[in-house]
């Protein structure tokens, strides 16, 4: 296995790469794994997020769906 894959891996024409995380963010951190691995991803041109929570994920899926064909990457 790869330290730093994301939880949520949708491959595409623009990847979609989210790390989910608790919706409290005082129950959970990100590795310095997870970030530089969607750093990197980022810069290859896929969609990265962390998501505090599933509707966060939810939030940040649509947002990508809308802008797949833009390519726009958000961090």
């Amino acid at each position: 296995m790869t330290k730093g894959v994301p939880d949520i891996v949708i491959p595409g024409k623009v990847t979609f790469l989210c790390e989910l995380k608790r919706q409290d963010h005082t129950l959970c951190r990100i590795s310095d794994e997870q970030i530089e691995y969607l750093e990197v991803a980022q810069k290859m041109g896929a969609f990265c997020c962390v998501a505090l929570g599933w509707e966060s994920a939810l939030a940040a899926f649509e947002d990508y769906l809308k802008n797949i064909d833009k390519k726009v990457v958000l961090l």
